[in-house]
């Protein structure tokens, strides 16, 4: 739901719905490892996994959420899902922060930074989207399913654990 809160309050202040601009999406909390590590705005770190890249972005994720949501619920409970959610994500996040920044030199933006403001996108792309939140649900719940103490009847695993199986490979 706050996903597509968030995609719907986009949409209203002028965002386009088929292909937002890097600005746009930096505005409405992005991930970029240059806001991230020089601009320290950590908070993107959480914001972006609430931030799509348009409508096919969004419905995509929320079908894969949906999905997985279904099977994650009845084993982890409502909070477990949002714990697993908000932790997976951040935690895709910020590997993306330090993949992206893998070749971050403090001699490439010195000159830049004696004579201008820095400019983040500049340097480095901006990420959006739940993909790492929804990869995150998927491999707690293969953790889950493989669990000899998991109280499921022997077929109803085997069922899950295809279900679990084919989404991730989504």
């Amino acid at each position: 739901a706050i996903n597509c809160a968030v995609f719907l309050a986009m949409v209203l202040h002028g965002v386009s719905a088929l292909g937002p601009t890097a600005d746009q999406l930096m505005v409405w909390g992005a991930n970029n490892a240059g806001s991230v590590l020089i601009s320290d705005q950590w908070w993107r770190v959480v914001t972006a996994m609430f931030v799509h890249v348009g409508i096919i972005h969004l419905a995509t994720n929320m079908w894969c959420l949906w999905n997985l949501g279904l099977l994650a619920e009845p084993l982890m409970g409502s909070f477990g899902v949002a714990a697993v959610y908000i932790l997976t994500g951040a935690a895709g996040n910020l590997l993306s922060v330090f993949w992206n920044a893998r070749h971050l030199s403090v001699s490439l933006f010195d000159q830049q930074l004696q004579h201008q403001v820095f400019y983040p996108l500049t340097y480095f792309s901006p990420g959006a989207g739940a993909s790492g939140a929804v990869f995150g649900i998927a491999g707690a719940l293969i953790v889950l399913l493989k669990s000899p103490r998991l109280p499921v009847p022997p077929e109803e695993l085997k069922r899950l654990r295809k279900s679990v199986i084919y989404f991730a490979a989504i």
